[in-house]
């Protein structure tokens, strides 16, 4: 089903339950809708200037922003916000393209260490300013008010979610006892 069709869907699912506004529902769906849409847009742009996906790149970029150079495999996935599994895969590619080395960290023989490749870093030293310029040109075309309140707006709504889902586990948990 499409994004679009889900949408319709859930708000003829929505008109049998008076007790959802349907208006306010309507208008906070299509607002998430089009967060997401700015999302999978962000994404677009960083494979098409760097011509990797997103979470490579961020693994990438974090890497050479970091004050050590280097990072334990697990801190690039939070960093690019992927599974242990997908920032492994991810780690595999870029080290078979010599962007990255893997190394047996030599304080916990456990552990590894990820570090960019002269290679990789001066892959990333091109792209990075053309995806900080895009950024920068974004942020010029949008007004500081029009800034500052969708980021309050977003927070807003995040915290309430937070909330949300709180309760929900809260509720979860006395139900299960």
């Amino acid at each position: 089903m499409k994004p679009a069709d889900m949408l319709q869907a859930q708000l003829t699912y929505v008109r049998y339950h008076p007790d959802i506004d349907e208006s306010l529902f309507e208008i906070t769906m299509s607002w998430f809708r089009e967060i997401n849409r700015l999302h999978e847009t962000l994404k677009t742009l960083t494979q098409t200037i760097s011509g990797h996906p997103k979470g490579r790149f961020d693994m990438l970029r974090g890497l050479f922003l970091h004050p050590e150079g280097s990072m334990r495999p697990t801190d690039l996935a939070r960093v690019a916000r992927m599974t242990r599994a997908s920032s492994s895969h991810n780690l595999d590619v870029m080290e078979r393209d010599g962007l990255i080395l893997r190394k047996t960290d030599p304080k916990d023989r456990r552990s590894a260490r990820v570090s960019l490749t002269p290679k990789g870093r001066q892959f990333v030293s091109e792209i990075l300013p053309q995806y900080l310029k895009a950024i920068e040109t974004v942020a010029k075309n949008t007004s500081t008010p029009l800034k500052e309140v969708s980021v309050q707006n977003i927070r807003h709504r995040n915290t309430l979610l937070e909330s949300i889902i709180e309760s929900i586990k809260e509720e979860q948990k006395s139900d299960r006892r």
